[in-house]
């Protein structure tokens, strides 16, 4: 079958077998290697997973180790520590026995004995299990693993006479899933057992509930009340082997709009970012992830009262080409965040680090590197989505592919709801190809249609659900960079030169059996029609992301510059912002919003870059209106009450760095920003100053439905006419017009302006300049009086696209219309005239 890449481009270049792999031990293996010991403790023999013929050790990077070479130490430790006191699970480590030959004793029968014995324990218990691994070599010996040499796994005993057995144990400790108020009558209790064995949940005045035999256990649970406190407990395996983990609590959602009875709020904790920091060792090289740092943030945002987790991608190191590692990597971040989800749903996007590959040797310096597939070609079982799909428990509510030959939306594109906030996460590192336009596959930051379709939809249904009060999407690559990544991301700067230019030119190519084709919008243009279709919902909160390693916040809305490809492309090289050229900003966005980035989990720092929305906001009068930036490792609060939606920052040392006390306040606020001229809601006649304006007709109490003039004057303005038949005029300047309700007139005057007729049948004449006159369904029929062919365009909004468009003769000119409906009527211009250059999403 095909997989949309050009397989005979890659296949000129060998194919690597150990590339990106920092586990050299899976945790299974581990988990085989510890077996029933004395009376001293559960024995760990990595002997045990040696080759019966050759004695030797096949390692994840496919090369062999004798097992009598392995020295280091072993650590256990009572897990969860003091169970009966704190709610917060977490591993604490009290002995420990030196690895030598491959072989060690875990010494769990002194924690069963007086002033070892924290739980109480008579004869049995779950210990945490912590392995330092290294061989003896001549010379320097070696790090088993790419600076990892640090693996944690867990261990259940029972001490029977002389002898201690290795009872039913876990790689992953139980952990609460699903918890939302779409299903508040139910959660998803997960956990990994080393071998397989059957699980059962018991929630205390339900039931039980059970799993079959297996490794791998999602167990429902039904039957709940909305909003109420349960306490759980956990058992695997049969009855010889089996034990009961100490008991936990989970608190199920409240019914969709209502806030916790409790506290009267829905607290969020959102970080992103976890992967390894520097030093690369010890937790700061965690199996793949920073648990140093992640930790301090689990507990952080725990204390805080947060009643759900997101997390905007890069988990772990990811990229690499073992599919055990990659699990090994996931396992790893789980287990750090196993305090916080013990008790408290964790919902985590996909990053560019969630990247399971296969890589190719070019002789450069990383290859090229692809999404995963399997010997047919498949992205169904070894994709990077397939296998975050596998590790995780997340709403299956995402979209289908629009073309089934790529990889799954299902578990990394997804939606929920929490009391008054819905949550999107989106996949801005979907089907990774790090050469696309060589080989195919899609760059970091890009969106196919399908997707952004998906996101729309899912806005559209906030926007009209009563039961919704705030919306907030999260991801990983930021839309709007200012560290570290304005290279790539959603904007594509080149480095090189001073320049503050976005390269459109990147986009997604696909094979279709003969050549590459490109995906007919570039990078710019995807970033821009999402920021526009989210200006669009007056819900949004913001967009939360992550990949550049810092914390910073930047406010857009029409005044700052991003750079509009339909406007600033003077050259045609598809690049905005170099040789001189302006960036414009995106005139018509319908509603600011905040951007946030918090990068800051624990991945090496980033600090701050130039980028053109940098720049604006450092330029005015008081900069963090708009603009903040701290490298400090940190994590961000959320708390969604009836009222308002606020923000806070906290380094991972405790002290608050930054706060919006309501992210929804710039959207009321937003005429503030200009100089706002309003009517009384009768006739009148406005005119707006030198400066940018916010002129707006049928504004107060009283009648709206009388016609206003509207005059801008010079500066960059903006004009409602609200209810009636009003006139509105841009004058000088870059202007966008509304004329709402009502049949309207709208002149642009002088400028590149954007004119929205909106309601009614209104009258559109641009004037000087390259202007825009947006088409939406169901807004009646606009006539437009002077459209220029190849320097004005129509900007189609909602769904509408140009393959939707008919367009036919008209007295006069063109009529352009949609199922049934003239979108317009365009004078001085033949039908045959207009094409798909002339329109623009």
């Amino acid at each position: 079958m095909s997989n949309l890449l050009d397989i005979e481009a890659l296949s000129q270049y060998p194919e690597r077998s150990d590339y990106g792999i920092r586990n050299l031990f899976s945790l299974e293996q581990l988990q085989t290697a510890i077996a029933d010991g004395d009376r001293e403790g559960l024995t760990f023999d990595l002997n045990r997973i040696a080759d019966s013929n050759t004695g030797l050790i096949t390692l994840l990077d496919g090369s062999t180790i004798n097992p009598q070479t392995i020295y280091g130490t072993v650590f256990v430790g009572p897990y969860p520590f003091e169970s009966e006191e704190t709610d917060l699970n977490y591993k604490r480590f009290r002995e420990s026995d030196r690895i030598e030959a491959g072989r060690a004793t875990i010494e769990t029968t002194r924690l069963t004995q007086g002033d070892h014995n924290s739980e109480g324990w008579t004869n049995q218990g779950t210990v945490a299990v912590r392995l330092t691994l290294l061989e003896e070599r001549d010379g320097q010996d070696r790090v088993l693993g790419d600076n990892v040499s640090t693996y944690d796994t867990f261990a259940a005993f029972r001490l029977e006479g002389d002898t201690t057995r290795k009872l039913a144990s876990f790689i992953e400790p139980p952990a609460v899933n699903m918890i939302r108020s779409d299903a508040p009558g139910s959660a998803v209790i997960s956990l990994e057992t080393a071998s397989p064995v059957p699980a059962a949940v018991e929630v205390v005045g339900i039931g039980t509930f059970s799993s079959g035999t297996a490794t791998h256990h999602e167990i429902p649970i039904n039957g709940l009340a909305p909003d109420t406190k349960y306490e759980y407990r956990v058992t695997v395996g049969s009855e010889e082997t089996a034990i009961t983990v100490p008991s936990n609590h989970f608190t199920t959602a409240p019914l969709p709009g209502q806030l916790p009875r409790n506290d009267g709020k829905v607290g969020v904790l959102f970080m992103s970012d976890s992967r390894e920091g520097v030093p690369e060792e010890g937790l700061e090289a965690f199996m793949g992830t920073n648990a140093g740092t992640l930790s301090q943030g689990v507990y952080g945002g725990y204390t805080k009262g947060a009643d759900v987790m997101i997390f905007g991608g890069d988990l772990v190191n990811g990229y690499t080409v073992s599919p055990e590692d990659f699990s090994t990597q996931l396992e790893a971040w789980k287990q750090t965040v196993a305090p916080f989800q013990a008790e408290r749903p964790v919902y985590p996007a996909m990053g560019n680090h969630e990247s399971l590959l296969r890589n190719y040797d070019n002789s450069s310096r990383y290859g090229i590197s692809v999404d995963r597939f399997d010997a047919n070609g498949s992205y169904a079982t070894e994709s990077s989505e397939a296998a975050f799909a596998a590790e995780f428990v997340n709403p299956q509510n995402g979209p289908q592919p629009s073309d089934p030959a790529r990889p799954t939306y299902t578990e990394n594109l997804y939606s929920f709801q929490y009391g008054p906030t819905k949550f999107i996460a989106f996949n801005n590192n979907y089907w990774v190809s790090y050469a696309s336009a060589e080989v195919g596959g899609n760059p970091e930051g890009y969106m196919f249609q399908d997707q952004l379709n998906w996101i729309e939809r899912e806005l559209d249904g906030a926007e009209s659900d009563p039961s919704v009060r705030y919306v907030v999407l999260y991801a990983q690559e930021p839309v709007f960079p200012s560290g570290g990544h304005v290279d790539d991301a959603m904007w594509y700067t080149d480095k090189s030169t001073p320049e503050l230019e976005g390269d459109n030119n990147v986009r997604a190519y696909i094979h279709n059996g003969e050549k590459l084709v490109p995906e007919e919008k570039g990078i710019l243009e995807v970033r821009d029609q999402f920021t526009r279709m989210v200006a669009e919902h007056d819900k949004v909160a913001a967009v939360m992301t992550g990949d550049e390693h810092a914390y910073h916040r930047v406010l857009i809305d029409p005044r700052v510059p991003v750079g509009d490809v339909t406007r600033d492309d003077a050259n045609g090289n598809n690049i905005v912002g170099d040789n001189g050229e302006m960036l414009s900003p995106l005139s018509d966005l319908e509603n600011p919003v905040w951007y946030i980035t918090a990068g800051s989990a624990g991945a090496p720092y980033y600090s701050e870059e130039q980028s053109p929305w940098q720049e604006y906001w450092k330029s005015q009068p008081n900069p963090e209106e708009g603009f903040k930036y701290s490298s400090q490792e940190s994590y961000v609060i959320l708390n969604a009450d009836a009222e308002k939606i606020s923000m806070e920052l906290y380094s991972t040392k405790g002290e608050l760095i930054d706060k919006i006390d309501d992210l929804m306040a710039v959207k009321r606020n937003f005429v503030d920003r200009f100089n706002q001229v309003n009517g009384d809601g009768n006739a009148n006649v406005l005119s707006g100053t030198a400066g940018d304006d916010a002129v707006i007709g049928g504004f107060s109490a009283g009648r709206n439905d009388l016609g206003d003039e509207l005059y801008a004057d010079a500066g960059n303005d903006r004009i409602y006419g609200n209810g009636g038949d009003d006139r509105l005029e841009g004058q000088e300047g870059n202007d966008n017009l509304y004329g709402g309700q009502g049949n309207d007139t709208l002149l642009g005057d002088v400028g590149d302006d954007d004119l929205s007729g909106e309601m009614g049948d209104d009258l559109l004449t641009g004037g000087a300049g390259a202007d825009r006159f947006i088409l939406q369904t169901m807004d009646g029929t606009d006539t437009i009086t002077d459209f220029e062919d190849g320097v004005d365009t129509f900007l189609l909004k909602g769904s509408l696209s140009y393959e939707q468009l008919s367009i036919v003769p008209s007295d006069g000119g063109a009529a352009i219309n949609f199922n049934g409906q003239i979108l317009a009527t365009v004078s001085g211009i033949s039908a045959e005239a207009l094409n798909a250059s002339d329109f623009v999403v």
